[in-house]
């Protein structure tokens, strides 16, 4: 994005978040660099286990869907423990999994903090020294923590994360084993069609902040001659380890329904789903949840690419899931 069509923050406040970015990505070659460097043998294993404190946020009320606290709705409570042994039978590594936003502390609370995610990994690593905690997000595009609200619930809920990761770990977990099977796709996400200019220009006078962005957005787009995108291309992997265990990883914010709509597709058993991996765009809504309305509805932001996603892009999602398990030999 253009720094002139970044609207209502500072251009100093845009200079230090890219100089902030770039300073990241380098850390992050740094690791990968140092861990290819020092590759040794290893034994994976996984299990599940719960995490109570996952809740469904999309609220029904007179006046529509809102951000708030549903409990009968649907989320993947599931926790993904996997964990690494060197030779010597030593645990160096675990990834613990959960289908949550790190939201606990809210809006309003502005120190830097690991929310729920970052206070387990610290316990986990106090547990079990010489072991490396990592975090993979689930589909919660539509969950948040809760209770939540303050940094006490970020160490709450931490620790029962810990706690849950240490039960798993103490169980028998089931093997890993190769051959490790992978496949990778970037699918077009059909993009809903803009509009003309007079309903463009409606919507840019919408009572809501993001569909007056949107409206202002392919109004810009249109002055300078330019047609918004159809699509936004979506990054989507697939890890088949033998037959013991298949980790999807898909980008942006996924919600809860893609759990079900890709256990359907490729079975429900030894199989993990993941978010937020290779790109976050925005939320990645079902056709459901699309057919409902509501915050997770919001779209995309990126270059050309703005709106909403049409319904069939669910279709899309899951046709290429499938897809790739086919050739990963998941699927026959």
């Amino acid at each position: 994005v253009a720094q002139d069509e970044i609207t209502g923050v500072a251009p100093a406040a845009v200079q230090s978040t890219r100089a902030y970015v770039a300073r990241l990505e380098g850390l992050l070659e740094d690791v990968a660099t140092s861990a290819l460097a020092q590759l040794e043998p290893a034994t994976l294993t996984w299990g599940l286990g719960m995490a109570p404190f996952v809740m469904n946020r999309r609220e029904f009320t007179d006046r529509g869907i809102i951000l708030g606290f549903n409990p009968k709705g649907p989320v993947d409570r599931s926790v993904l423990v996997l964990r690494a042994d060197d030779a010597r039978g030593r645990m160096r590594a675990v990834i613990m999994g959960v289908a949550c936003h790190c939201t606990c502390s809210g809006s309003k609370n502005f120190q830097i903090d690991g929310d729920y995610a970052g206070h387990a990994q610290t316990e986990v690593q106090a547990r079990f020294p010489g072991t490396q905690a990592m975090f993979l997000t689930g589909c919660g595009g539509d969950a948040n923590p809760w209770p939540r609200g303050d940094f006490t619930h970020a160490r709450q809920h931490g620790a029962t994360l810990a706690a849950e990761v240490a039960r798993v770990l103490a169980e028998k977990l089931a093997p890993v084993r190769p051959p490790l099977r992978t496949a990778y796709q970037s699918v077009p996400l059909p993009l809903a069609p803009p509009g003309n200019r007079e309903q463009l220009a409606a919507l840019a006078k919408s009572p809501s902040s993001w569909l007056r962005y949107i409206g202002s957005r392919h109004l810009a787009l249109f002055d300078r001659g330019q047609q918004p995108a159809a699509s936004y291309p979506m990054p989507i992997a697939l890890w088949h380890f033998g037959t013991d265990l298949a980790l999807v990883g898909l980008s942006g914010e996924p919600v809860n329904d893609y759990v079900h709509l890709i256990e359907n597709a490729l079975g429900p058993t030894r199989l993990w789903v993941a978010g937020y991996c290779h790109d976050v765009f925005g939320y990645v809504p079902s056709a459901r949840i699309l057919a409902e309305g509501g915050y997770e509805t919001r779209g995309i932001d990126r270059g050309d690419a703005v709106g909403q996603f049409t319904p069939a892009a669910q279709d899309v999602i899951v046709s290429a899931v499938a897809a790739m398990a086919r050739e990963t030999g998941r699927l026959k």
